[in-house]
Parts: structure tokens; sequence; C-alpha cells
């Protein structure tokens, strides 16, 4: 049965496209009469065809121009009621077809912008997770070598770290002494302190820092009654 609605569809538009041809070249050898029976036998093949397709006559352009030639030979040849007729229906086709234009282009229009609003809370969330994922599996234990720059001045200690869970201990060497460290971790945040004596006074430290990646960390600290300061880390 669908193979036989093709045929016949195919045979329609065909027919259309002779029809329309045909009536051309009548209109060009002045056979006005000839020209419009065969215009107007497009039209009725036409919407044959518009119906057997289920396709709206806005998107077929060559329709309103088999239209518009047929109510200028009808002009012609002073078939005043057609000639009038023919010309609103066109022009209806055509308001129609550009209303329908303006609405389904605001449509597309919103689902491209609703499409890229979802997609790039996608992509955030799918980069958001991998970062969360790739820091759990960071563990910090281990030799690191800090480069600390503060407004007392920069050093390179090395700091050694044990992580346990969320818990982190370790060991800090440094211009500010040699001491222990504790803190903790949670994600890819991590922080730790300790105090010191410089020089007969007590100072607290605080290093507050991102995991960069597996060997890369990154922050700032706090030295308390010298300042404050930035730091990235390497492991060793």
């Amino acid at each position: 049965m669908s193979g036989n609605t093709g045929r016949i569809n195919e045979a329609l538009a065909a027919g259309v496209t002779y029809a329309k041809m045909a009536a051309h070249d009548l209109r060009r050898v002045g056979r006005t009469g000839e020209a419009i029976a065969e215009f107007e036998r497009a039209d009725a093949l036409e919407k044959a065809y518009f119906s057997a397709e289920h396709i709206p006559p806005a998107y077929d352009w060559h329709y309103q121009h088999n239209l518009d030639l047929l109510a200028t030979s009808c002009e012609y040849v002073s078939r005043k009621a057609k000639a009038e007729t023919l010309p609103k229906t066109s022009f209806a086709i055509s308001s129609g077809s550009r209303i329908e234009e303006i609405e389904l282009s605001k449509e597309s229009i919103m689902r491209t912008i609703v499409f890229r609003f979802i997609a790039g809370m996608a992509v955030a969330a799918g980069l958001a997770s991998v970062a969360a994922a790739q820091a759990a599996k960071v563990d910090l234990t281990g030799k690191w070598i800090y480069t600390v720059q503060t407004e007392a001045g920069s050093g390179t200690p090395t700091i050694t770290l044990k992580q346990d869970g969320e818990k982190l201990t370790g060991h800090y060497n440094g211009q500010l002494g040699d001491v222990d460290v504790t803190g903790s971790v949670k994600g890819n945040d991590f922080q730790f302190g300790f105090s010191s004596d410089l020089g007969g006074n007590k100072i607290d430290v605080t290093y507050k820092g991102t995991i960069v990646n597996k060997d890369e960390v990154k922050g700032t600290l706090s030295i308390v009654g010298l300042g404050e300061g930035t730091f990235t880390g390497k492991r060793q």
C-alpha cells in the first residue's frame, strides 16, 4: 500500500511539473486560454499532492507562483472574478507562512537557548564531578617542596605529610623552624598548621590549599604577626 502511495505521489509531482511547463510555453506564444487550462490542471494536481503528502501549501513557493501566473492570465482574457480571487488566495498563504515562520523561529531560538543552558550545566557538572573524583583519589602522603611568598619574605620549606582519611599529620622544616603539623583534607581542599618559636616569640602558622593534581598543590598561608602570603607545592 505504501509503495503504491509513493508511486502515486511521484506521478502527481511529475504531472504538476509538466502542466506548469506546458502552461508557460503556451502563455509565451499567446495561447492564453490553453495556458489557463494547464495552470488550472497544475493547481488541481498540486492540491491533490499536498493532500496526499500532508504538506501545507506554504511549504511550496512554486504553488504561489502558479497562482500568480494563473491570475495574470485570467486578467489578460478578462476573467475578472477569478483574476481577483487568486491573488487573495496567494496572499493568504504568504501571510500564514510568514506568521508560522516567525513562530517557528521563536520556538527554535528558545529551544536552542534551553539546549545550550542544559548542555552548559551538564558540562559544568561533569567537570566538577571529574575534579572531585580526581581529588578524592589524591593522597597527600609524601614529601613536598613548597615555594612560599609572603609580605615578610620568601622561602622553600620541605613539608612531609601523612594522610589518613580526612586526617592530615606531618612535619615542617624551613625558615620558621622544625616542627610537627596537623590538619585535615576535605575533597580537594586541605589545611594544616603549626606553632613555632621564633627568637623566643611564639608564632602560629596556617596553610590553606587546593589539590591541583596528584603532584601539585597551591594556596594561601597566614603567619600571625608577620603577614600573609601564597604558596605552590610540588611532590618530591
